[in-house]
């Protein structure tokens, strides 16, 4: 056979082994983000979860169908299928929420996408760092302000109720109304020296100012935020607020923390 007619069958060959290995890497590389994500998800579920009753039948208002948190996870375009073997990924995004309706926190969604991921340990996974997002819905700032108007203002709590909340992008503000309108506050949401802040600018009740419940509410509102940011590991930084109109978007990042320091924000509630 001439050199030709051998370089002919050989390059199919070539071309065919080639693909081969090829698609049997595309396999592995798949199997393994899923096998890797889902063994992460489960382990931060479970710390997130931990306080809820597993065995609790579904009509149940402790079982984890109804208050358990959802977790999800993804991974970006940089492959994985190397780093697998030293229990190391490069990257992975991990997505906490909505939270259930029943939770404080009704709505919210904890998004980040963490580097450096070491799971040697798979009950307490270190993320050597993270750019997060905090999603929050209106009716997650409903129930936070009406739980804590419930906590400061003793007998008057009874009296004051949020009952709409409205975000407007182009003012940049948050508009509630509590005791069906009788109440008016206008808040202005912010970052401020890397953290997240809500500030009282105005109350009207009834048509005129009332300082005492103005007071009480100035109080009341920075607290609403500080909470917000709780939901992250210690260290996180605010960098970044965009107000839309279901949702308010806080952008922050943070370095060195684990699973379990992540669930703890979100089990306080």
């Amino acid at each position: 056979m001439s050199s030709e007619k051998k370089g002919g069958v050989v390059l199919p060959l070539v071309l065919i082994f080639l693909f081969t290995v090829a698609v049997v890497l595309v396999g592995i590389e798949l199997y393994a983000r899923h096998q890797v994500g889902n063994d992460i998800a489960k382990q931060v579920s479970a710390e997130i979860n931990k306080d809820c009753i597993e065995n609790a039948g579904p009509d149940d208002p402790n079982s984890c169908a109804r208050i358990g948190v959802p977790v999800k996870t993804r991974f970006s375009a940089i492959p994985i299928l190397f780093s697998v073997p030293q229990q190391k990924l490069p990257q992975i995004e991990v997505r906490i929420g909505v939270f259930p309706e029943s939770h404080r926190l009704a709505g919210t969604a904890v998004k980040f996408d963490a580097k450096d991921v070491d799971y040697t340990d798979k009950h307490n996974i270190k993320f050597g760092s993270a750019e997060a997002e905090l999603h929050i819905p209106p009716v997650a700032v409903r129930n936070q302000l009406n739980a804590e108007i419930e906590k400061e203002a003793g007998p008057l709590a009874k009296h004051m109720k949020v009952s709409a909340v409205k975000f407007f992008p182009e003012a940049k503000n948050v508009r509630l109304e509590l005791n069906e309108g009788l109440i008016k506050m206008t808040v202005v949401p912010n970052i401020k020296n890397g953290k997240f802040v809500m500030e009282l600018t105005d109350t009207e009740i009834a048509g005129s100012s009332q300082p005492f419940i103005t007071n009480l509410l100035r109080s009341i509102i920075p607290n609403l935020a500080g909470e917000y940011m709780n939901i992250l590991p210690t260290g996180f930084v605010a960098e970044e607020l965009e107000i839309k109109e279901n949702e308010m978007i806080v952008k922050v990042n943070g370095k060195e923390f684990t699973s379990q320091e992540l669930a703890e924000g979100t089990r306080q509630y």
